[in-house]
């Protein structure tokens, strides 16, 4: 997971690199999250996973919002679909200030 986690972060800078600055949108983190978690109400309502956003409600980041959302959507429905059926299941979000950047990870229990 980690792997692949890293791939996409490379394949995002990488993409988000080679885009105009136009396609590029202040983006507010918590508020995407909270998107994608509303879209997938009904399959984290049925799978009986808990997720914690503990994305400060004040971080930005200045990307292409459709690649932002592609990759935040993989991973909180992978820590979904993985889940164990042998525990409950958690999907944690946390953002971390280590100036000058802003570090984002998920956690899951599954």
């Amino acid at each position: 997971m980690t792997s692949k986690i890293s791939d996409l972060d490379d394949n995002i800078s990488t993409k988000s690199k080679s885009n105009t600055k136009e396609l590029n949108e202040r983006i507010n983190i918590f508020n995407c999250v909270e998107k994608i978690i509303c879209s997938l109400e009904i399959d984290i309502a049925d799978n009986g996973i808990a997720i914690y956003n503990s994305i400060r409600k004040d971080d930005f980041t200045n990307i292409n919002p459709t690649y932002l959302e592609r990759v935040l959507y993989y991973l909180i429905s992978n820590g979904i679909k993985y889940k164990s059926d042998n525990r409950n299941s958690i999907v944690i979000l946390q953002s971390v200030h280590a100036k000058p950047n802003l570090k984002f990870w998920l956690e899951t229990t599954g």
